[in-house]
């Protein structure tokens, strides 16, 4: 299971500085196997000047958008490897003006043919992908010079960020428990007989046996939900967690299971037991953040096969009953 991936737009930055360093990497890469001495990082000045001529610092900066210091350990790199020169504006000695040299323009014609087959090569993969990946980054772009994430900030901290109402369960609930459960299990498994007969008859196979159903909403809209299975001789089993990729990493998740928790208990609950797979570590985590502790194995067997993974809390022994 992959951390950054599941995280969502939370790690919207990480994941894209991963993936940038990705394609570094294979750029890198094939610059060496063609035998050329030239850095990915150094592409972006080193284009310009080779298309738009002799440029300032300044304008450098202001035409890829970044920052003069950025733009100066650049030329100050390419300088080093005889690829530009540069020279104080004879109107202006304030400015630095960068041109390529005649050794960078030999190159620069000869990474030509080159940087053809790189588009194409990216080009493919983001259409395999889908095609719209440029269009999309260009739109964040658009909306991030418009109003960032700081600024933005201030709109969603009274909805997006507000804690969640955790209600029992309801018949209106019955659709979200089964569209929740099936979201997550279909991203990272496939559903199984036991999860169709579970999130189907709620009210057969979790409520009429003594169980609960509990829901977490946000201005209405139910957005998290978590089942507790009664087994008997006082030991329950958490079940059926699931929170919507949009609401993750606002504590929802340990809210139902503490809510949850709190209804075992109402129920006469000696242990909680629950059944998960050993790649989905953000929710062991969780789980053991709320005083699950890993067990070889549990008392009755297991119903789905992607369960490889068994914790247990012991009420009585945590003093929590």
């Amino acid at each position: 299971m992959d951390y950054i991936v599941n995280l969502g737009s939370l790690a919207m930055s990480s994941r894209l500085k991963r993936l940038s360093e990705k394609f570094f990497q294979d750029v890198h890469d094939i610059y060496k196997m063609y035998d050329f001495d030239f850095e990915p990082k150094w592409f972006p000045v080193f284009h310009l000047l080779h298309t738009d001529g002799r440029n300032s610092i300044g304008e450098i900066a202001t035409k890829l958008g970044v920052t003069h210091p950025a733009v100066n350990l650049t030329v100050n790199e390419l300088e080093k490897k005889g690829l530009v020169v540069s020279a104080q504006d004879k109107k202006d000695g304030r400015k630095r003006l960068v041109s390529l040299s005649a050794r960078g323009k030999k190159l620069a014609a000869e990474l030509e043919p080159l940087w053809d087959r790189i588009e194409a090569a990216a080009d493919d993969l983001i259409s395999d992908a889908g095609g719209n990946f440029l269009k999309e980054i260009e739109a964040i772009e658009r909306k991030f010079a418009f109003k960032s994430v700081k600024e933005r900030i201030s709109d969603v901290k009274d909805v997006r960020l507000r804690g969640a109402e955790i209600v029992n369960y309801s018949p209106a609930y019955r659709e979200d428990f089964l569209r929740l459960n099936r979201a997550w299990i279909e991203k990272f498994f496939k559903l199984e007989a036991a999860d169709l007969r579970i999130l189907e008859n709620p009210e057969t196979e979790i409520i009429a046996p003594g169980g609960a159903v509990l829901f977490a909403k946000i201005d209405g809209k139910v957005v998290g939900t978590l089942a507790i299975l009664n087994l008997g001789n006082g030991e329950f089993e958490l079940a059926k967690m699931s929170v919507d990729e949009a609401y993750q990493g606002r504590g929802i998740g340990y809210d139902l299971i503490q809510a949850c928790i709190e209804e075992a208990k109402k129920r006469g609950a000696k242990a909680i037991t629950l059944e998960t797979n050993s790649n989905l570590s953000p929710a062991i985590g969780l789980y053991k953040k709320c005083g699950f502790v890993e067990v070889p194995a549990l008392a009755h067997s297991t119903e789905y096969e992607r369960a490889d993974y068994f914790m247990r809390l012991d009420l009585l022994s945590a003093g929590r009953v």
